[in-house]
């Protein structure tokens, strides 16, 4: 299915959930992040979605993150769907 190349979304998931950052995720940080994706304001959505580009928690998203981001994603499109174009042509 192409799961390989989500290892990425994966981390980056996973590094949200664990806010202490002791490589686990306990009972209660799950919890309160699956309260906030169900029930939050936009305000601790639009945190989550910050939080998921600032790789290493800098309190900062750089250039590179997003890059980082946007290239996961089209190799788990494209390897998903079969496509073999570029990031452009699937927005085209």
């Amino acid at each position: 299915m192409g799961l390989e190349h989500a290892a990425f979304l994966c981390d980056r998931i996973f590094d949200v959930i664990d806010e202490n950052g002791n490589g686990f995720v306990a009972f209660e940080e799950f919890l309160k992040y699956m309260h906030i994706l169900i029930d939050g304001d936009s305000l601790q959505k639009a945190e989550q979605s910050f939080k998921m580009l600032d790789i290493g928690r800098k309190g900062k998203i750089t250039y590179q993150d997003i890059e980082k981001m946007v290239y996961g994603m089209s190799i788990l499109w494209n390897s998903l769907t079969g496509a073999k174009g570029s990031i452009e042509a699937m927005i085209n």
